[in-house]
């Protein structure tokens, strides 16, 4: 089984990591927000790489077909889930007033 450490630090990794960066858009194939390309690196809304299908399922984790830009927070959420559904966190908090 392909863990996560097998190929996240590899040279074939960062090279499709930069191509997907430059040739896709920067919007959350998870959410459908866009990504600020301002976000700090490792904040909740900076850019990361998911894969569609994870690779604890099978998926190829170097296929270009198998990866979508994320939001950081998003693909944390996912984890090794096939899931699309946003993360129930990302909603506000709905107000409620007494006044009626």
């Amino acid at each position: 089984m392909v863990t996560t450490n097998d190929y996240v630090h590899t040279h074939r990794w960062n090279l499709l990591r930069a191509k997907i960066k430059q040739t896709r858009p920067w919007v959350c194939g998870i959410c459908g927000l866009p990504i600020p390309r301002t976000a700090l690196p490792r904040s909740r809304d900076s850019w990361s790489l998911d894969h569609i299908i994870p690779v604890a399922e099978g998926g190829d984790p170097y296929d270009e077909m198998n990866v979508q830009a994320s939001h950081l927070r998003c693909n944390s959420a996912k984890c090794a889930r096939t899931t699309t559904a946003p993360a129930k966190y990302d909603a506000p908090p709905v107000k409620v007033s007494r006044c009626w």
